[in-house]
């Protein structure tokens, strides 16, 4: 179990940072030069991941700092705008009646993410229930389960664990798949689409590790077949 969540914990930082903000120059050159997603810690098992894993190799594979202008436009048509996001990074959005932020999901995160002591770094600014805060809070309780002094008192290892289920089955797994398939298929670049196929594969494994039940998302078919270059090519351009 130790191992499993440091593995967990691993991924979800890497997904919270894709999903957080565009990467830099010196963080995709370093992923790209020293073929870091080879270190993926979870299993290729699953066929988000293994797919994940591909077209992240191919994206660092043709990575070049030109691409950057690119990247920091396809993650604003995605998640920020100007006009409607083609993914909205955020729960209440996707739960709320009127898709508006700041909703009783959001306020029902924060009180989660108090519970063990945390509390999101733009406290009423941005919202509580992005996904990439979100990721983070994952990440954080499998750090406390990986510890073996991580936990405070009063959350011990199987108390950790429930509330790991808890705030998937409440909170990540009612909207969060949604939003990565969502992803896949408006993102321009593979560097995000890799993202969400990594992101979806994630939450499967942490399922199959603390014992709850993930629906498995399904992969659309045309990201199945096996040669890379019938995959849709989609990298680079600005609509």
């Amino acid at each position: 179990m130790k191992d499993s969540m440091i593995s967990l914990e691993g991924a979800y930082r890497f997904l919270a940072a894709v999903f957080h903000e565009p990467p830099s120059n010196v963080f995709l050159t370093a992923l790209a030069a020293e073929n870091l997603i080879d270190e993926w810690p979870l299993s290729p098992a699953r066929e988000e991941t293994q797919i994940g894993l591909r077209l992240m190799g191919e994206f660092c594979a043709a990575w070049n700092g030109s691409l950057l202008p690119d990247l920091e436009y396809d993650f604003n048509r995605l998640f920020v705008g100007p006009g409607q996001p083609l993914a909205p990074p955020w729960e209440s959005y996707y739960l709320s009646r009127d898709h508006l932020l700041f909703q009783e999901q959001t306020l029902a995160v924060r009180q989660a993410y108090r519970r063990f002591g945390l509390e999101a770094p733009h406290l009423h600014s941005e919202p509580d229930d992005s996904l990439s805060l979100e990721l983070s809070f994952m990440a954080e309780l499998c750090a406390k389960c990986g510890s073996t002094s991580g936990a405070s008192p009063g959350q011990g290892l199987d108390e950790i664990i429930e509330a790991q289920r808890q705030f998937l089955a409440s909170h990540l797994l009612r909207w969060a798949p949604q939003c990565l398939r969502q992803v896949i298929e408006s993102a321009r670049l593979d560097y995000y689409r890799a993202g969400a196929f990594l992101g979806l594969g994630c939450l499967f494994e942490t399922g199959a590790v603390i014992g709850t039940e993930v629906p498995a998302p399904g992969v659309p078919a045309h990201w199945k077949r096996k040669s890379p270059n019938d995959l849709p090519q989609t990298r680079g351009g600005k609509d």
